[in-house]
This record gives C-alpha cells, sequence and structure tokens, in this order.
C-alpha cells in the first residue's frame, strides 16, 4: 500500500479518511487502496495483496489505541474485499477476524464500521462467508 493511502486511512476525520483515498475518473470512483489490489489481482500478483490485507489487519484494525486507525482498517478491509470479487474466499481467513474483533470494541463508531465492514465483506463473499456463520452471529448477539 503506498504512503498516500496509509496516510488517509489513519487520519482522524472519516471525511479524510474516506474522501482523501479518493481517485475520481470522471465518472468512476475508486479508492486507491481497491485500484491497488486490482491492479494487483490483474497482475496474479498474490504475494501483494497478502501483504495489503495483513498491513490492513495488523496496522490498522488491531491498532490498539488509536480508534482511528481502526475505522481505517475496516474501511480499508471492506474496499480491498469488494476489489477482490470472487477471489475474496482466499483472504477470509485473514479478514474476518479482526472485524469480528472490532465488533466488542467500546467505541461505538468503531462497532459500527465493524458492522458496516462486514456486510460489504459478506456481500462481495456471497456462500463463502457461510463459513464463519456462528462467529458473525455470535459477534453480532453479543
Amino acid at each position: 500500500m503506498d504512503a498516500n493511502t496509509h496516510k488517509a486511512l489513519n487520519d482522524k476525520l472519516y471525511d479524510k479518511r474516506k474522501g482523501g483515498a479518493l481517485e475520481r475518473d470522471n465518472i468512476l470512483i475508486l479508492t486507491r487502496l481497491e485500484t491497488q489490489v486490482r491492479n494487483a489481482l490483474n497482475a496474479n500478483d498474490y504475494a501483494r495483496i497478502e501483504k495489503i490485507v495483513d498491513q490492513l489487519c495488523n496496522d490498522f484494525a488491531f491498532a490498539v489505541h488509536q480508534p482511528h486507525a481502526r475505522n481505517g482498517g475496516l474501511i480499508g478491509l471492506a474496499a480491498a474485499s469488494i476489489a477482490l470479487g470472487l477471489e475474496v474466499a482466499r483472504y477470509l481467513h485473514k479478514i474476518v477476524p479482526p472485524v469480528l474483533a472490532c465488533f466488542d470494541d467500546i467505541d461505538a463508531r468503531v462497532r459500527y464500521y465493524a458492522c458496516e465492514s462486514m456486510y460489504n465483506i459478506a456481500k462481495v463473499a456471497k456462500g463463502e462467508i457461510l463459513l464463519y456463520f456462528n462467529q458473525i452471529f455470535d459477534a453480532l448477539c453479543k
């Protein structure tokens, strides 16, 4: 992930986290992160995708004392999942646990973004997400 995307995902303000990571091409609006993941997917560079997902999980979603970073990580994991499309099944074992961990966060915004991210991930993963049904159901019921 490039430095500008990293900085945008880590910003305190939601507009900068979300809007700061946008590329505008006439009609089409894609996040820089989505573009990077799609480019790596098109090039069959699975090592780069794995590196991006690991970075989103470790540097952002599991950032203990930084709720803004967790929010950015959740947005990033959802964007990466959308960019991966059907290939997301290969990475669900890394993407789902940090999102589920954020369901128990003390910050209400982090919990909200966790729900939103899980929705977007599940929407893309379709039937593959059913492997995690019990964990997701338990997290939602707490």
